[in-house]
This record gives C-alpha cells, structure tokens and sequence, in this order.
C-alpha cells in the first residue's frame, strides 16, 4: 500500500535525493558522456526499485492486464508523442538557441546503446519513479491536479536543463494525463520512451 505521513515523507526524500544526487553527480563529473549517463540510469533504476518495493501492492494496480485494453491512450501516445518534440524546437528557436546548446542528445553511444540508455531505461524507470512512486504518495498529500503539477515540475528540474524546463514541464504533464486517464503506468512509459527515441533518432538525426 502506499505509505502515509512521516513514512512517505522520508521515501519520498529519499527517492528525490538519490535522483537528483545521481543525474548531478553524473552531470558534474562524466557531463553527457556515455559511460556517466549510463551510471545515472543504473543508479536511477535502482534507487526506483528499492523505492518501489514498499509499494508494490498500490504499483501492481497501475498494471493489471483490463486498463491495457483501453485503445485511445495508447492512440494519443503513438499518435502525439512523436510531434511534441517540435515544441521543444519551436521554443528554442523563440529563444534563438541552437538545440546543440541545450541538450546533446547523442554522446558516443552505438544506435543499440542509445536505444537502451536514452529511450528504454529512462522510460520504465523515471515513468516508475514520477508517475509511480512520487505521484503516487503525492495524491495523498495535495489535490490530485496540484500533486500532478508538483510530479511533473520535479521531473523537469531533474533534467538539470534551465534553457528547456517549460517544455520538461509541459512532458511531465502530458505523461501523468497520460497515466490517470489509462489507469496504468504501461501507457506513459511507452510515450517516454517514443518521445525519447524521436529526439535521438529522428529529430537529432535531421
């Protein structure tokens, strides 16, 4: 069950801390190189599992095999996901940035590694730690939308991206309307990692 009180407070904490120690550690040391992110997403998978398991009653429910048959969540997924990254460039051209200023999306990585790294790990692993874990004692604490609103504003300041944070932000929204209105985690962690994958593989190739 989700924990209540002092006990989700200091999981919460927790799970907040290891995040953000582990991607500015990473960030401080390796910057975008590949052996620093791919220690950012094992420490980050790890942490989100550790964090998990004292909750894996509640979690279980965001898995059951009913809510997967609902088909417009997964359309809206397949179908807008793969656009939002114009957002991004859009803004930071108003801004007159060049993408390679804010984010390098693919340091020396195979095309087999990105695809695990950047796409998959972030996507079943941040979806379980911020639609999971995060929004889901954060229900408990605050009304459903501000709860929402405070899960996606920490999964924006996470990516440490100043330039780029209004569209992290306007993401984590879009995956957490994503995760109540299918009731399960699977939709937005698919979403996660397409929206991913379009921004190396796509976007980032052009």
């Amino acid at each position: 069950m989700i924990l209540q009180g002092g006990n989700a407070s200091r999981l919460l904490i927790a799970l907040l801390a290891t995040l953000f120690g582990s991607a500015a550690f990473v960030g401080i040391f390796f910057g975008n190189d590949a052996k620093g992110l791919l220690i950012a997403g094992i420490a980050m998978a790890i942490a989100t599992i550790l964090c998990a398991i004292p909750e894996r009653s509640e979690l279980r429910f965001l898995f059951r095999a009913q809510n997967l048959l609902r088909f417009w969540p997964w359309a809206v997924a397949l179908l807008v996901t793969p656009l939002l990254p114009l957002i991004a460039q859009a803004w930071l051209d108003l801004l007159g940035v060049a993408p390679s200023e804010s984010d390098d999306y693919m340091p020396d990585f195979t095309p087999g590694m990105a695809l695990i790294t950047i796409c998959i790990m972030p996507g079943i692993f941040e979806e379980l730690a911020f639609r999971g874990v995060v929004f889901g004692n954060l229900r408990h604490m605050l009304s459903p939308k501000r709860a929402q609103l405070l899960t996606a504003a920490l999964f924006a300041a996470m990516h440490f991206s100043p330039i780029i944070f209004p569209y992290h932000l306007l993401i984590g929204i879009y995956l957490g309307i994503l995760r109540t209105r299918s009731g399960t985690l699977l939709v937005p962690m698919f979403a996660h990692a397409l929206h991913n994958f379009a921004v190396v593989f796509i976007y980032d190739a052009t």
